[in-house]
């Protein structure tokens, strides 16, 4: 009995030992340590044009002053990585002055807004992404489902989990907004040719609906939620971007003209081969990338693309064979697909995408009555 209680002595010994020894741990912690959310205005590539986002922690007692940004190792070829392969990233610190001067030098505003957290919480957010840190560039990015905006705010997120915030339904009070394709039309529509591009280019994904936090794609939107939710105070401008962005149609070419310029050129009676070949071998080129995108690569929001309905590699591939049945049923395919368009114009669908599809199905018609397109007179 004597031996049981002195066991149950020493337990209860080792554990209040064990408790006033993390109490004191926790007390000789810094207490001047902050949090901010960091908001980066989009740049020129593909891989930046929805903007970037970063956490910023500092200790201006110990001299720490970080920003823990998402960051790939294949800097500057983003896209490639991601079209070949899957794009590896992960969480990285980097001193703020050099985080501030990269994107500077880009010519790229940034804004911080600086978080209302507890001095737990604050220390909770640092714990967490040194623990994002030690996980190196081993994480998935694919700028759709977990890009930047979605990691710093998921971040965020779990080091105010006891609060019990009910974030879903203030992200979705904040973005009245169906698909992802919606949300991102806000900040790239079809007027310039970035924004063409990369809407005709990512199909399937970006058009499934969405709810709550998954509508957090943005930088921007993260911020706004985080002051909605009165997590944020109002932001600071640290660089102003130097470059204004692109805001309206292409100074010289725009997609919606040249959109204009393909429908008048399908709309004429053309009857030279070269030409006839032409517009087709190009409708096979881009056929033939879309059909690499879907199947072949790996770069997210390609699982599936509308565009292969009506550019698909088949007209090249069986012109020499194909009778007016073939291009006959073809026709009435676009058809139906231009229907599917007008229904879904605006959501899925832009007025330039729509012209051009036009301009196809005006070609198919006329190919039903000139077929044998490959062979010359």
């Amino acid at each position: 009995m004597r031996r049981l209680l002195t066991g149950i002595l020493s337990l209860i010994f080792v554990f209040m030992t064990k408790a006033q020894t993390e109490q004191t741990d926790t007390l000789s912690l810094p207490t001047d340590v902050y949090a901010s959310y960091l908001v980066v205005t989009p740049g020129d590539g593909f891989t930046s044009m929805l903007g970037h986002a970063a956490i910023r922690m500092s200790c201006p007692s110990a001299g720490l002053d970080y920003c823990f940004t998402v960051k790939s190792p294949e800097i500057g070829n983003e896209f490639t990585a991601m079209t070949l392969r899957t794009l590896q990233a992960g969480i990285v610190p980097e001193e703020t002055a050099l985080f501030l001067q990269d994107y500077q030098q880009e010519g790229r505003g940034i804004s911080e807004y600086s978080l209302r957290l507890t001095l737990d919480e604050t220390r909770h957010l640092w714990k967490i992404l040194d623990d994002c840190v030690a996980l190196g560039l081993a994480r998935h990015i694919d700028y759709i489902h977990n890009g930047c905006a979605q990691e710093m705010v998921s971040i965020i997120f779990a080091a105010v989990q006891d609060r019990h915030l009910p974030f879903d339904e203030m992200a979705d009070e904040l973005l009245p907004y169906e698909t992802r394709r919606q949300i991102l039309a806000r900040y790239k529509d079809t007027s310039s040719w970035k924004g063409f591009i990369g809407h005709t280019l990512y199909g399937g994904t970006p058009d499934e609906t969405v709810r709550g936090t998954s509508k957090l794609i943005m930088p921007l939107d993260v911020a706004a939620l985080l002051e909605k939710a009165e997590l944020a105070d109002r932001p600071t401008e640290l660089a102003a971007p130097t470059d204004v962005e692109e805001s309206g149609p292409s100074p010289f070419l725009s997609p919606r003209l040249f959109a204009i310029l393909f429908l008048l050129l399908c709309l004429l009676p053309i009857s030279t081969p070269s030409v006839r070949r032409t517009l087709l071998v190009l409708h096979f080129l881009v056929g033939v990338f879309l059909v690499w995108m879907v199947f072949v690569s790996r770069t997210p929001g390609t699982e599936w693309n509308w565009f292969l309905i009506p550019f698909n590699p088949i007209p090249l591939l069986i012109s020499r064979w194909a009778g007016r049945r073939t291009y006959a049923a073809f026709t009435v395919i676009l058809l139906v697909f231009i229907a599917f368009m007008l229904v879904n114009l605006g959501r899925i669908f832009f007025i330039e995408q729509l012209l051009i599809v036009t301009g196809v199905l005006i070609r198919t018609i006329y190919q039903t009555f000139n077929i044998n397109l490959l062979k010359t007179k």
